[in-house]
Formats: C-alpha cells, structure tokens, sequence
C-alpha cells in the first residue's frame, strides 16, 4: 500500500488494486480500506480540526468515540456522513455513493445543504440520487461488507449479470448459454477462487461449466 503526503499536507493511504488495507487514526479508529480505495486526512488530524477523513473507493470504519470531536467522512458529490462513535461501511467511487450502518448512529448530508440530512439506525442505508436527494432504505449490512471477506454478495441477480461481474473480478470471459442466462441467483461467491465461485454457481442453480478456451467458460443446461 501507499501512504505519503499530499502537497497540501494531508495525509494519504491508498490500497493496491488486488489488496486490502488497515489504517489506524491518531485517535484508534479503525479503517479497512477495499481494494484500489484511498483515504486522506490532515497531518494535525483532531488537534484544530473535527476528526475529518476524505475517501474514494470503498471502506469500512470502526470510529473511536469521541463526544466532544465529530468525526466526519467526505465523500465524492458533497455526500457527508457525521458520528461520534460507530461502525459502518461507505462507498463513493463515480456516480455510486452510499452508506450502511452497522452499529450506533450517523448523520448524512452534503456539504454544500446543512439542512438536508439523515439519521440512520442500524440496519439502513443512505445513498446520494443523481439530484442530490438521499434515499434512506433498511437492507441486509451483510451483503453490504461481504467484500471484508473475500465475497461479492448477490441477491436475486440475473445469471447474466453475475457472469459479467465475475469476469471483471476474475479477468477472463464467463458466458451464460442463453437457456439459462435468465436465471436468478442468490448467494456469495469468492473474489479469489475461480474454481470455488464455478461450482457454487453449478451446485445452486443445477447447470454445467464449459471450459471453452484457457480464459474463456459457458454456463448451460
């Protein structure tokens, strides 16, 4: 990983495009970063300042408590989560930014509107729309920090989609026969066992894999 400071004087951590990452705050809060995710805070972090972290990519926080000093994540878009002392997971990358929350309680807003903001309990997400209004909903948080162990969670997806986002992870070329490619598919396949994802898939939905070439394999009845 890297860690080095910005001409600005903050302080950056960023994690490799096949690795994950722990930072640890001045103040013990605990980051896990996802791959290929960077998070910034000021050298002097808390000592003038509110405990403030700037990501991209995709992390999970477990913060400190600290009544007396929010601490606050900026996000991409102006998207802003405010605590004092709780654990969740937030991604802001492009036009995708959302947070879950594990345990206590945060406040979301943006940066640019201190009047429009949302309390989440545990249990819920917020996520920034395209117009700059947070929906708040209540999801599974599993699903939501299955990437801490090495799994893309799925949930009623069609069997093409999965096929394509396995080989983006994967770096090959997985097809679905078009017999089958309208299947749904619910469960967790691993980032790092190509062979264990394949026959998860064969097992759950009763199918076949074909090996076509060396990089490239079809799903069919």
């Amino acid at each position: 990983y890297l860690l080095y400071f910005s001409p600005a004087r903050k302080q950056i951590v960023r994690s490799e495009s096949d690795s994950k990452q722990v930072c640890i705050l001045p103040d013990g809060t605990r980051i896990l970063l996802n791959s290929n995710s960077e998070i910034s805070y000021r050298k002097d972090f808390g000592s003038k300042h509110n405990r403030e972290v700037w990501i991209t990519g995709e992390a999970k926080f477990n913060v400190a408590h600290d009544k007396t000093r929010p601490f606050i994540v900026h996000g991409q878009n102006g998207f802003k989560v405010e605590v004092l002392g709780t654990t969740f997971s937030l991604k802001s990358l492009g036009e995708q930014t959302r947070v879950v929350l594990h345990e206590g309680s945060i406040k979301v807003g943006l940066d640019q509107d201190a009047l429009k903001t949302v309390i989440l309990k545990p249990g819920e997400m917020a996520s920034l729309r395209s117009d700059k209004k947070i929906d708040k909903t209540e999801v599974d948080t599993l699903v939501y920090s299955a990437w801490e162990y090495d799994l893309i969670p799925f949930k009623k997806s069609n069997l093409h989609d999965v096929t394509k986002i396995l080989s983006e992870n994967y770096s090959i070329d997985i097809i679905a026969d078009s017999s089958i490619q309208h299947f749904d598919f619910t469960g967790a396949l691993p980032t790092k066992d190509l062979d264990k994802a394949l026959k998860t898939i064969q097992m759950t939905l009763d199918c076949q894999v074909v090996r076509l070439e060396e990089q490239k394999f079809m799903l069919k009845k």
